[in-house]
């Protein structure tokens, strides 16, 4: 068996791989920095809360009163609709459909 040379070829891969490792360590070397730079920027500013705007038109009572109205209709049982009573709206439906299709 006769070895061929790869010198040449080995080398050039060594230089490219040698070119990406450096590329690869200068932008992770940017990336750190652009980090560092955002942490020191949090680190040194407090950070501004929003609260939710207090709608100023309405009193006091009138607010507690829209809460009280929120909690009744949340605690309302629901109502259920029977049998015959869905069979009529499944009827009316049909019937809308049908309409809407002759005129067009």
């Amino acid at each position: 068996m006769s070895k061929l040379c790869l010198r040449p070829y080995c080398d050039s891969v060594r230089k490219e791989v040698h070119v990406n490792r450096e590329q690869i360590i200068k932008e992770l070397k940017a990336e750190r920095d652009r980090l560092n730079k955002a942490i020191e920027a949090l680190e040194e500013e407090p950070i501004a809360v929003r609260h939710a705007p207090v709608r100023p038109h309405l009193s006091q009572s009138a607010r507690a009163e829209g809460v009280a109205l929120l909690d009744r209709e949340r605690n309302k049982p629901k109502r259920e609709i029977s049998a015959e009573s869905r069979k009529k709206m499944s009827e009316a439906q049909k019937r809308r459909w049908e309409a809407a299709k002759k005129k067009k």
